[in-house]
């Protein structure tokens, strides 16, 4: 039994990872939605992903901060964003880890 739980926590940890094979959404956004804040405010009040904070959430953790807002970020779930922009939006901000 212990077997199978950890072989299903193994896969669902695997499968929490955006497939990523655009970012051409998250490109656009991130610069009028984001950047204000994460590539301008000090990292001890805002997550900096180019040095690679937050990204050890999983893509649902993430997601759930963009549409619901975590602390001083705003929700954006006015924006009513697909799965799939929201995917490029998450493989975006991944790709930014170390590119100071």
């Amino acid at each position: 039994m212990k077997k199978y739980i950890i072989l299903l926590s193994v896969l669902l940890s695997t499968a929490t990872l955006a497939d990523c094979e655009s970012t051409e959404f998250g490109e656009e956004v991130y610069p009028t939605h984001c950047a204000n804040c994460h590539d301008v405010l000090p990292q001890q009040i805002v997550p900096k992903f180019q040095s690679g904070d937050r990204l050890d959430k999983t893509d649902a953790e993430l997601i759930e901060s963009i549409l619901n807002g975590l602390n001083m970020m705003p929700p954006w779930k006015i924006q009513e964003w697909t799965d799939d922009e929201l995917n490029q939006i998450i493989c975006y901000i991944r790709s930014l880890e170390n590119n100071e």
